[in-house]
């Protein structure tokens, strides 16, 4: 996969977690996906190469999150639906 396409499908990925505008915990992580509390499933694109624990993916997401913010590509005034900013 283009990583041009990757970088699309993540930033949709973040855009719909961020719109929900309610702070939810992730409960569960495969190579592939992540699950909500709220039973919502987004991909993870490309997939990981090894199984993560909840706390490593949370620590992960986190941090791509800041990159998708300090680059402006979603605004800092968006919660983070895990609330894992606060």
């Amino acid at each position: 996969m283009e990583v041009e396409a990757v970088n699309k499908k993540l930033i949709k990925t973040y855009k719909n977690l961020l719109t929900k505008k309610v702070i939810m915990n992730i409960i569960r992580v495969s190579k592939t996906e992540f699950e909500m509390e709220d039973g919502s499933i987004y991909p993870i694109e490309p997939s990981l190469e090894k199984e993560l624990t909840l706390e490593e993916f949370k620590g992960i997401y986190g941090k791509t999150l800041e990159t998708l913010r300090s680059c402006g590509i979603i605004g800092s005034d968006n919660a983070d639906p895990t609330g894992l900013d606060e």
